[in-house]
């Protein structure tokens, strides 16, 4: 049995990339990003209801996790 090469695929994301079939197929890697935003705007609402201060923590930590997934996607996207 001999193998199909395989074929490449030339896509445009800032800037000329070549990916295969497969690589255009596969899912985004995983990120954990969206689970620390989560956990962040919980610790947030549980600010809201207990103290303030630990509502501003919340939120200073909910901009951390949003900064932190907008930077991996973009560099995903290199």
């Amino acid at each position: 049995m001999s193998e199909e090469p395989q074929k490449v695929v030339k896509v445009k994301l800032l800037g000329p990339r070549k990916l295969t079939k497969e690589q255009m197929e596969s899912p985004s890697p995983r990120s954990f990003w969206p689970l620390a935003l989560a956990v962040t705007i919980f610790i947030a609402c549980v600010g809201l209801l207990i103290h303030p201060i630990i509502f501003f923590f919340g939120v200073l930590l909910m901009l951390g996790s949003i900064t932190g997934w907008l930077l991996e996607r973009r560099s995903y996207l290199r």
